[in-house]
């Protein structure tokens, strides 16, 4: 089920699943964030799956846009990026695919690494890795983090347990230019108080799925 380093190849050869998530209202931020892929990946064999939802959860979003990967023929990998943020290295992905070796279970930037887990809405997946992930849950994400929060933090949990390791990038390695752009999204901006709570709410459930193991106490 792992994706062995001598099936990778030449970056521009690998061809990547990139997974955009949005909302309405994000409109313009989306644009954005499509002209810059579009102007940064030249040399790279990719598709843009964008999937826009009402607020339905994140989660789900993600899965669906998975899916929708995985129906193309090719894809080897997920790129899984948030509206909000403008690639700004012409050289991002191939970091990305050069990072994964034979147990790699996500590929995330230092910028985005939380705690000891990875943050989820910019990092690159191998395909192995989150089937084996649906196989053994039912689901690539797990759906009960529904709204945000905590669901990255199971995923890392999942691969960790799989005995895939979360791998890093430093996605500052060229003086005044970084890697990417985080603008910040108008979403957080239109949370209802009950989305508010449902997010509050994974922190608990997190630990209840993972009661009585190391992870149920790692993060508090």
């Amino acid at each position: 089920m792992i994706l062995g380093e001598q099936q990778i190849g030449r970056p521009e050869k690998f061809k990547v699943a990139i997974l955009v998530p949005t909302v309405p209202g994000n409109e313009n931020t989306l644009m954005d964030c499509l002209c810059h892929i579009i102007t940064n990946s030249k040399n790279y064999d990719y598709e843009i799956i964008v999937y826009k939802n009402n607020f339905e959860g994140y989660t789900p979003a993600i899965n669906k846009l998975i899916t929708q990967a995985f129906s193309i023929p090719d894809i080897q990998a997920v790129f899984m990026l948030n509206d909000d943020i403008n690639i700004q290295d012409e050289e991002w992905l191939s970091k990305f695919i050069e990072a994964i070796k034979e147990n790699t279970g996500v590929v995330c930037p230092l910028s985005h690494w939380r705690n000891e887990h990875c943050s989820m809405g910019f990092c690159l997946m191998p395909r192995p890795v989150l089937e084996q992930m649906k196989a053994e849950e039912g689901n690539y994400f797990d759906e009960r983090f529904k709204i945000l929060n905590w669901d990255d933090v199971d995923m890392s949990v999942r691969l960790q347990e799989a005995g895939y390791e979360l791998v890093k990038i430093n996605d500052h390695n060229k003086p005044n230019k970084p890697m990417f752009h985080h603008k910040g999204s108008l979403s957080t901006k239109m949370y209802t108080p009950a989305m508010v709570e449902e997010m509050k709410q994974n922190k608990f459930r997190f630990k209840e799925k993972w009661k009585g193991t190391r992870w149920e106490k790692k993060w508090n």
